[in-house]
């Protein structure tokens, strides 16, 4: 029954691969132990291909009290404890924004705003955060998942290597198909037009003063 939990892929994916199923989470049992080394290592093998939406969140920055070591960078932020991968860098709001150039240095964000100040001035990142919760997964990414852990039971257990390279592919088919359709999910940006630079590049007539045209 959807949504899936991390218990019951495994147990979907013992079932498909004719193994005994655990009843529950860390019983003791090979499946368990095979299939949940499985799960946690192909997750944030799967999470790390994609800014995936479910996964994704936006966050306003706090500075760190001591500027950056380099010169050329006048702010540095912690990173989120939960942050995973960064998509995004920004300052301002709806009265303005603009993308912040930045650097990672020894697991801090290192940018340079003296200059800027666009908005209200605040920071804010968009990042793919962790520890993930499959019941708020696409369908798609899920049954990628599952056949993840399938790979890892027919290497791990039942020692069937041809088996686990079939899995691991249709694993990696299902994952490419599911960010698809995330990508879908996100609407077309809307396209700036200058009305200045528009006329620059509009060819006007030219009028003399009798009103004719050349």
């Amino acid at each position: 029954m959807w949504p899936y939990d991390k218990l019951a892929i495994i147990q979907t994916a013992s079932i498909l691969t004719e193994n005994n199923p655990p009843n529950v989470a860390n019983d003791g049992s090979p499946e368990w132990a095979v299939a949940s080394l499985a799960y946690e290592a192909a997750l944030p093998y799967a999470i790390e291909q994609k800014n995936w939406k479910f996964q994704t969140k936006v966050e306003v920055l706090t500075p760190l009290p001591d500027p950056p070591a380099d010169p050329l960078y006048d702010t540095a932020f912690a990173k989120p404890y939960d942050l995973w991968h960064l998509v995004w860098i920004r300052m301002g709001d709806n009265n303005g924004q603009m993308d912040v150039p930045y650097v990672i240095v020894n697991n801090q964000i290192w940018l340079n705003r003296r200059d800027i100040i666009i908005g209200d001035g605040l920071i804010r990142a968009k990042f793919v955060y962790g520890p993930n919760d499959p019941t708020r997964d696409t369908p798609i990414f899920v049954t990628a998942l599952q056949h993840f852990v399938m790979a890892g039971l027919y290497r791990g257990l039942n020692a069937n290597h041809t088996e686990a390279n079939r899995m691991w592919a249709l694993a990696e088919s299902m994952l490419q198909t599911a960010a698809t359709r995330s990508d879908q999910e996100e609407g077309k940006r809307a396209i700036f037009i200058s009305r200045q630079g528009l006329s620059r590049r509009m060819r006007r007539p030219l009028t003399s003063t009798t009103g004719r045209r050349f």
